[in-house]
């Protein structure tokens, strides 16, 4: 069995186990329309009920039917035009992606990215085996929301709250959910309809998993 690195909630449950590869995502601050929130409960209910099911044990069901409600926040929530930042203006997108790079190798390997108007994704393996404290989930977001807050509130003249206290997850499975995560991630300014084609988009990036593993040898 995988020895657990942090588990813990927030708002939602969050479980992360040693040398997996995690899908993260996370918003800016600001209000929901009703049907989005709607949609983060039942990935709270979901959640709980994988949560709570016996120890080593995966209901490949619930993990099924929670990856489709999380598919179906982020096209909501891609739908959902910001009112105030825009993570994707240059200025903004730079920040977040310098800082995903600058803690490559550092508090994880990082797999892929993809910066949104109102949300990122990222794709990484935290940390290593020896560094169990650096490599929990929950201190390499807090770093990455403290950089690039101060960041992106300097450069807009602005103060206050830059982004949602909680955040998503989600174990990658196998090889297979590695290839379709990065696709998912690349493709998710061509189903919100910003761009035509995934290279179109300027705040993306991907490691195949050829790529990945050759760096691991």
């Amino acid at each position: 069995m995988s020895e657990i690195v942090e588990q813990h909630r927030r708002y939602l449950p969050h479980y992360q186990e040693k040398c997996r590869y995690y899908f993260l995502t996370w918003r800016l601050d600001g209000e929901l329309p009703v049907h989005i929130r709607r949609n983060i409960c039942e990935m709270q209910e979901v959640m709980n009920k994988i949560k709570q099911t016996e120890s080593g044990v995966k209901n490949l069901s619930l993990v099924q039917e929670y990856s489709e409600l999380v598919e179906k926040y982020d096209e909501q929530l891609g739908r959902y035009l910001p009112t105030g930042i825009d993570l994707s203006e240059e200025k903004n997108g730079k920040i977040v992606a310098d800082a995903f790079k600058y803690y490559d190798n550092k508090l994880y390997k990082l797999c892929a990215y993809c910066i949104m108007p109102n949300h990122v994704h990222l794709l990484i393996q935290p940390g290593s085996e020896e560094d169990v404290v650096q490599a929990k989930i929950s201190n390499i977001i807090q770093k990455l929301k403290s950089f690039t807050a101060k960041e992106i509130n300097k450069v807009n003249n602005r103060t206050g709250a830059l982004w949602r206290a909680d955040y998503f997850d989600r174990q990658i499975r196998n090889d297979r959910d590695y290839c379709y995560t990065v696709e998912y991630i690349l493709n998710n300014p061509v189903k919100a309809g910003l761009v035509d084609e995934q290279r179109g988009w300027a705040f993306s990036f991907y490691r195949s998993l050829e790529d990945v593993l050759g760096e691991s040898e």
